[in-house]
């Protein structure tokens, strides 16, 4: 990143490596506006009229250093995600965790936020000197620690982690398939450092009480309810959702053909992209007309067809991310909770929730996020996934007549 001496920002460059395929993101400042110039999910050009006080950007640890946390115990900052092109609201706690490491002094939980979503969480570290030492990000299958190093740090060889294998939490129960279609009542306790809010489905209900959260699923258990503002957008075609694209459109067309109701369309293109996907690939992140042209992927990638497929039908439909239950052997672990990603779409005058990945929706599903299937969105899941501490799981019953 590259400010003036004033402090005015410049220009924002980055570079990676996503599933052996270079990606860049340059962001400039130019008169008219803010150029972003991407090459994933494809080759990009684009221009932002400046938005005030975007390109505040603070410096973090200079702005935590200079805030009173005895007075007001939370702060909040604005930046600018050069990754979204949008805005986003920092926000900063102290924590009382001692944990992390022995030279740690002082930590602050920070929460990264785009329109209202939590982007990502972690955990800032100083020393005695109030030197900036290490950040910690929490991470499902293992908190992630990075550490500022003062010398060439040594490298030596560590073993492989296999994401897939270690994103999972262990149910404490196994949950029967009559369980699975029914009604199952989850209960977690949030963590203190962050604001986590679990979101409303059609199928999911949440109820909240200081730190313990309460969540029902099942066919009729949730409200989502938006406005008409919000169903426009659920419409818009995105960056990650190419809704608009001339092959996304010819296939929701076929979709059209011969089903009377929006519920009827959705099912149609489950059940056809069922026959049309290959290969699971779990490697990258890959934006629905990608996916839809390749023909493989994993959930995440199978979300984001159906819902640029769907709002291409003229249906809002957005990308769930959360956990999913499965009984059933899975990369070497069963009876447990993984990530997971499926869409839901507002049909019929109602919010209903469709898998792709594995054909039916049922009480296993547990959302975290919705939105618009952006990378941030299911790392944010991840992590809100690793700070749940579970307390109780239930089916729940009707009691019956007598």
């Amino acid at each position: 990143t590259l400010f003036s001496p004033s402090g005015d920002f410049i220009r924002f460059a980055q570079t990676g490596i996503d599933d052996g395929r270079e990606v860049s993101l340059r962001v400039e400042r130019t008169n008219s506006g803010l150029m972003l110039e991407r090459s994933a999910p494809r080759i990009a050009t684009s221009t932002l009229a400046e938005p005030p006080a975007s390109f505040a950007a603070p410096d973090l640890t200079s702005s935590i250093h200079s805030w009173d946390f005895d007075a007001s115990p939370f702060a909040s900052f604005d930046g600018f995600n050069p990754e979204t092109g949008t805005l986003q609201i920092i926000s900063v706690r102290q924590t009382s965790r001692t944990d992390f490491a022995p030279d740690i002094r002082t930590s602050f939980a920070v929460t990264r936020s785009i329109e209202g979503n939590p982007a990502s969480l972690s955990w800032l570290h100083f020393d005695e000197d109030n030197r900036l030492t290490g950040m910690t990000q929490p991470n499902l299958g293992g908190d992630l620690f990075f550490r500022r190093m003062d010398s060439e740090p040594v490298i030596s060889p560590s073993a492989n982690l296999n994401a897939v294998e270690t994103a999972r939490i262990r149910s404490p129960y196994r949950i029967s398939r009559t369980a699975l279609r029914g009604h199952i009542r989850y209960e977690f306790e949030l963590p203190e450092d962050f604001d986590i809010s679990l979101p409303q489905t059609g199928e999911q209900r949440v109820r909240v009480s200081g730190r313990n959260v309460t969540v029902d699923i099942c066919d009729t258990c949730g409200r989502l309810e938006m406005d008409e503002e919000a169903l426009a957008a659920a419409l818009r075609p995105t960056l990650w959702l190419e809704s608009s694209h001339p092959d996304l459109l010819d296939y929701a067309v076929s979709a059209r053909n011969g089903s009377q109701t929006d519920r009827q369309v959705m099912e149609w293109l489950v059940n056809r992209l069922t026959r049309r996907f290959g290969r699971v690939n779990f490697s990258g992140h890959y934006s629905a007309l990608e996916r839809f042209r390749s023909r493989e992927g994993d959930c995440v990638e199978d979300a984001l067809v159906l819902a640029a497929l769907g709002r291409a039908a003229g249906i809002p439909s957005l990308v769930a991310s959360g956990l999913v239950y499965t009984r059933e052997a899975y990369h070497g672990t069963s009876n447990s909770f993984m990530p997971h990603a499926w869409v839901v779409a507002y049909v019929d005058g109602e919010w209903v929730s469709f898998d792709r990945a594995l054909g039916d929706f049922d009480a296993g599903h547990i959302a975290l996020g919705l939105g618009d299937g952006e990378p941030f969105q299911f790392n944010a899941s991840n992590q809100i996934a690793s700070l749940l501490n579970w307390t109780a799981m239930n089916e729940v019953r009707r009691r019956p007549s007598e």
